[in-house]
């Protein structure tokens, strides 16, 4: 932990900075409206982005992190002021309530700052790895080759799956998708694609080479684009976001890069990301019975509907007055009180789940649209309102201190310790998300089986082997050597 005072000296302009935004914050609450906090996130954004690029490869996480909010929930109110707000109404929301929301986007930025910086402050930036790598080398020998066999047979199950639904939707809507489609896959090949991730986990962090690392990273992030063809994006967005972290933070920042090799680097990240923008949209558009016509072009329009869980902040507030059951609802802890009560087993789209459940998304899906709703057709969630509805805006900022502290963490992956580098990619994969997704998925995900069993199964495996064979197996000793397994 260093001295609080030498920290804010060697960090003196982002502290100045903060505490003038905070300060501003406070008059916006109080005096505020939607135009002038709607201008004060796009400020807060960009001191963001000049906050993480300060010190790119200890604030990562939070870049990331404040993009994805701003893609998902910022975008929107912006875009709508730019164009002429005050001559028309915009899509689905009022402007009270749309100060408010863009106050909740205001506190819980604030709080992720503060969490980075005390993060920083107490744990440093952890520059050097001390201790010996954990499980030993003989171990992660008998470990790497099983899991990617398990990981290759998963994939194919994971393909199988998705080919499925991509068969179902060539005949069916896209909110028919997630209401009616039931697999009539064998539970072996369902049982198998639902361990992909965990194996694919388990991959990550017992490859030694940069070769077999980014094979399964590519693999992987392939495997979750099959159900664009479906209509599906959000799998294919979370992958493709945690492949360019891991590729970012474990080889581009290690890099002395030029200039020239800078600007190369930028032009061909330019270039894949207005295809990404364009397939993304038209993947969007098949979605038919959800199309809204836009007045924007098309990559304004993309990043417009991307936004879309804007409106889950706004027409979520209206959830306090008007409950959908007697019985209070905790939404932050949702996921953990609904799987404790087997409350998930009444169906997503179920009247009765909307009832006794706990789900946001389910909760201001049938607000929102009534029947429909039990049809597929949602907004989703945010952890943001989420948590503000339960908490406040103190809940809110609480939580979003800790996720600032969490997102410096996963900042900061040494692949030194299994169980601590599969904890960090598993919450990786979700975390980046969670602005249209639950407060606390992210965590659950850690107690599920999908998780637990390849990630101890597999260490088992690798002990027990290493016990009766320390020496490795000869076999496949060569392969491995050749291929950093």
């Amino acid at each position: 932990m260093r001295n609080i005072r030498t920290y804010l000296e060697d960090n003196r302009w982002e502290a100045t900075l903060f505490i003038g935004l905070l300060s501003l914050f406070f008059l916006d609450l109080i005096w505020g409206d939607f135009p002038v906090s709607t201008g004060y996130n796009l400020l807060l954004f960009l001191f963001l982005l000049w906050f993480s690029l300060r010190r790119l490869k200890a604030r990562l996480g939070l870049l990331f992190f404040s993009a994805s909010v701003f893609f998902f929930l910022a975008a929107r109110p912006l875009m709508d002021v730019l164009t002429n707000f005050r001559m028309h109404v915009p899509f689905n929301y009022h402007f009270p309530a749309a100060h408010r929301a863009n106050l909740m986007i205001s506190c819980s930025m604030l709080a992720l700052i503060m969490g980075q910086m005390l993060y920083e402050w107490y744990f440093g930036e952890g520059k050097t790895a001390h201790g010996a790598p954990w499980p030993k080398e003989g171990v992660r020998r008998w470990m790497a080759p099983a899991a990617w066999g398990l990981f290759g047979l998963s994939l194919l199950a994971l393909w199988t799956t998705s080919l499925e639904r991509v068969a179902f939707r060539r005949s069916h809507s896209y909110t028919a998708l997630y209401a009616a489609f039931r697999s009539q896959l064998p539970f072996v090949i369902l049982g198998l694609s639902a361990l992909c991730v965990g194996f694919f986990l388990v991959v990550l962090c017992t490859s030694k080479s940069r070769k077999a690392f980014y094979w399964a990273l590519g693999l992987y992030t392939a495997s979750t684009g099959i159900v664009l063809f479906a209509g599906v994006r959000a799998n294919f967005i979370k992958s493709l976001m945690v492949a360019l972290f891991l590729w970012v933070g474990r080889d581009v920042l290690k890099r002395k890069l030029s200039w020239k090799d800078q600007g190369r680097l930028l032009l061909a990240f330019l270039v894949v990301a207005s295809l990404l923008v364009g397939i993304l949209t038209v993947v969007g558009n098949s979605r038919n019975e959800l199309k809204r016509r836009g007045q924007f072009s098309l990559p304004v329009q993309f990043f417009y509907d991307q936004s879309i869980s804007y409106i889950a902040l706004t027409r979520g507030q209206e959830m306090k007055a008007a409950p959908l059951s007697a019985s209070p609802k905790h939404y932050t802890f949702g996921p953990f009180i609904d799987t404790l009560t087997r409350k998930k087993a009444l169906g997503a789209y179920s009247l009765d789940y909307v009832k006794q459940g706990n789900s946001f998304a389910a909760d201001i899906a049938y607000y929102l649209y009534g029947e429909n709703a039990l049809k597929g057709v949602g907004l989703g969630s945010s952890y943001i309102i989420e948590t503000y509805l339960d908490f406040g805006y103190v809940g809110l900022g609480c939580y979003s201190l800790l996720l600032g502290g969490l997102l410096a963490s996963l900042s900061a992956i040494r692949w030194r310790n299994y169980f601590l580098d599969a904890v960090k990619l598993r919450i990786l994969l979700e975390i980046f998300y969670i602005p249209r997704a639950p407060a606390t998925q992210m965590i659950l995900n850690l107690a599920m089986p999908q998780f637990l069993l390849p990630i101890g199964g597999l260490w088992l495996f690798g002990m027990l082997l290493h016990r009766l064979r320390p020496q490795g197996p000869k076999r496949l000793k060569g392969l491995c050597a050749k291929e950093g397994l």
